[in-house]
């Protein structure tokens, strides 16, 4: 009698399924039948926890990816990137030539698949005036099939910008949504997650104010009404280049940052808890615990960061600061399970890890201004400023950290 893999065993069959690309080849399995789609679920959850518990016990390694082809994103800082269904979205950012500066409006994908970058150069806008400015740091998110930039900053010396665009992935079509007024003001550095139909934006730098604020803004996505959201008055100092944390649709936190310069009084990197729930939100400190004492104040700042399953993940900055005598681990870990506990919540660092390195790679410890985003079982990092003795470079390297 001639066998098929329909024959084979669920865990044999799930064995081989566990060996394809964790993206489009993966979620094409799922389509065959239930069975298949039962054993893909396993596969994604068994590789999640194996991922989860390497960030656990550090046992990473970081690897450099050289695509195939010559096209790909030129060098650059202070960009924006996400994810969303297998793929990376990334956004403008700063180059620099020496005293030069210039910022870019350009939008690039990363098919996590296929590993190939791809120019997004049939973007439909309806006349020039709806393309997005060339900026860095702004805030950028995805809702649905939708991706949301707002604010920015085109160049230095600093003139911010208040826009908001719309991108819809599918048609590849930016559009500038006509928005009833109060609008925010013009701002970078600030920060964005989505709740529902709702983005909501927290801090960053205003020139009407030249400092940072600690406002916050909601965006309804559904009808494009923005609403100044009213918070308790205890809340977080104002500040800037800060994380903000996504929990669940009632709930998101805002990790470290600075002002107008680091917060050198802070014991730690601060962390606040926002609960969106009654027309008030109300602010919450959570205290942080470490281990060794190995967060320093400044660390979070303009490090590239992202929440895996209940961890955030954050990659230091000068982490080989010899002039502060200092020579921090590669990857640090914040613990966020108890954060929403209702008795004594918290957030713990974990014991600093250090990040194994394939293959030769140059200052990975000196990039700052980068992005770091989540993938299926790996992290994705791009781009960033290079801190070198004889002054600052430009990277337009990508990244993978992965389970070693």
């Amino acid at each position: 009698m001639r066998k098929t893999i329909k024959d084979l065993p669920n865990e044999v069959l799930e064995m081989i399924l566990n060996f394809l690309p964790p993206y489009k080849d993966l979620e094409n399995c799922q389509l065959v039948c239930s069975r298949w789609a039962a054993l893909v679920k396993n596969v994604r959850c068994k590789r999640n926890t194996f991922f989860q518990k390497s960030l656990q016990e550090g046992s990473l390694c970081w690897k450099m990816w050289t695509p195939d082809g010559n096209e790909k994103p030129i060098f650059r800082n202070a960009h924006s990137a996400i994810t969303f269904k297998g793929k990376m979205y990334m956004f403008g950012g700063q180059i620099q030539f020496g005293e030069k500066r210039a910022s870019l409006n350009d939008i690039w994908v990363f098919d996590l698949s296929t590993r190939q970058w791809t120019l997004e150069s049939e973007v439909k806008m309806c006349n020039s005036d709806i393309a997005p400015t060339p900026k860095f740091y702004a805030s950028m998110v995805c809702h649905e099939d939708n991706v949301v930039l707002f604010g920015g900053c085109p160049y230095t010396p600093l003139t911010l910008v208040d826009e908001l665009h719309v991108y819809n992935l599918q048609e590849k079509k930016c559009i500038r949504p006509q928005v009833s007024t109060p609008w925010p003001p013009a701002m970078f550095g600030h920060s964005a997650t989505i709740h529902g139909d709702n983005m909501v934006i927290f801090g960053g730098f205003q020139t009407g104010k030249y400092g940072s604020v600690n406002d916050v803004w909601t965006l309804n996505l559904a009808n494009f009404t923005w609403q100044k959201q009213k918070t308790s008055q205890e809340k977080p100092v104002p500040r800037m280049f800060h994380h903000q944390i996504r929990l669940n649709d009632e709930n998101l936190l805002i990790l470290g940052g600075q002002e107008n310069g680091p917060f050198d009084d802070m014991p730690e990197p601060d962390m606040w808890l926002l609960t969106m729930k009654s027309p008030v939100w109300s602010w919450k400190e959570i205290p942080v615990r470490q281990k060794n004492n190995c967060v320093i104040t400044d660390l979070t700042t303009i490090s590239p960061g992202c929440k895996i399953g209940q961890k955030f993940v954050v990659l230091p900055k000068n982490l080989s600061d010899l002039a502060q005598n200092r020579n921090l681990p590669g990857m640090m870990v914040c613990d966020l399970s108890h954060v929403l506990d209702t008795d004594n919540p918290y957030a713990q660092w974990l014991e600093p890890r250090e990040i194994r390195i394939s293959g030769s790679l140059e200052n990975i410890k000196d990039i700052v201004c980068a992005t770091l985003v989540a993938g299926n079982g790996e992290l994705i990092h791009f781009g960033g400023r290079i801190h070198r003795p004889d002054g600052l470079d430009n990277s337009d390297k990508l990244h993978f950290i992965t389970s070693f």
